[in-house]
């Protein structure tokens, strides 16, 4: 399993994906080489609607899974983290994006 924290665009739409394209890249190649992905963003929807900008790319939407977590709460991130440990008790690679533009 890799979590890819902070992995989606601030904006919305195909346009935002162009311009994290390494970014976009990377899942693509994780989740084409047989990783289970789960995409973090600020919120469920927009780790989704990054998942749906990959899937129309190819990849099999069986390989991701998606959460939401805010990561200027620290309250937020420990939900995540409870909630990501009962999901995938077992975590092989973090991409930590946060913060990366």
């Amino acid at each position: 399993v890799c979590i890819a924290a902070a992995a989606t665009p601030a904006e919305h739409g195909q346009q935002a994906w162009e311009r994290r394209a390494g970014a976009a890249a990377l899942l693509h190649a994780l989740a084409t080489l047989g990783a289970k992905v789960v995409v973090v963003g600020r919120t469920e929807a927009k780790a989704r609607a990054a998942v749906d900008a990959l899937v129309t790319r190819g990849v099999d939407p069986a390989r991701f899974d998606t959460a939401g977590a805010d990561f200027s709460s620290v309250a937020a991130v420990a939900r995540l983290a409870d909630d990501l440990g009962r999901r995938h008790p077992k975590i092989d690679v973090l991409l930590n994006n946060a913060g990366c533009y």
